[in-house]
């Protein structure tokens, strides 16, 4: 049921999301507030410097439980990278 119940959770968190990207991002061109993009090379770097120290600790902790964590950590990456296209 988990299975097929996916698709539907998927669909309303994008929608969520974009609700609230439509809500708040508005909110820096009237505040005093700037909106800050990176290139994908920043992203990459901070994902070196700040992402993998994390993700290395979190596989760590999980081998050390008997677990592999590498798969679901493979997962969660593609599937970012797929929602954000980076």
């Amino acid at each position: 049921m988990l299975e097929d119940a996916k698709a539907g959770a998927y669909k309303a968190m994008i929608h969520a999301c974009k609700e609230a990207d439509d809500k708040f991002i508005p909110m820096f061109d009237r505040a005093d507030l700037r909106r800050i993009t990176h290139s994908d090379a920043q992203h990459a770097e901070f994902q070196e410097k700040a992402g993998r120290p994390v993700w290395n600790e979190w596989l760590a902790d999980m081998k050390s439980k008997g677990l592999s964590g590498q798969e679901q950590l493979d997962f969660v990456l593609a599937e970012a990278k797929k929602a954000t296209g980076s």
